[in-house]
């Protein structure tokens, strides 16, 4: 399974292997905004920013789920719209 991240004029593509730990922290100057962050050869890479910590929360559970169950003919996992 490769994961696809789409943020402003950039595409990157994940191994979920890559992924050394998630994580969901507040946008700075922002009480309302929260980001998922991967972290990834000891670097963060933001994922996507989400309106509440509940939902950004939510988004890793899916994304769990979606590995866990993994299907054979699912390669490419657009996390914009997950």
């Amino acid at each position: 399974m490769i994961l696809k991240v789409v943020r402003e004029k950039e595409t990157k593509y994940y191994v979920p292997t890559q992924i050394q730990a998630m994580t969901v922290s507040a946008v700075y100057n922002s009480d309302d905004m929260y980001d998922v962050t991967f972290i990834v050869n000891g670097v963060s890479e933001p994922v996507r920013t989400f309106p509440s910590k509940e939902d950004a929360e939510e988004f890793l559970v899916r994304l769990d789920t979606l590995y866990c169950s993994h299907a054979p003919e699912v390669h490419v996992v657009n996390l914009n719209t997950l």
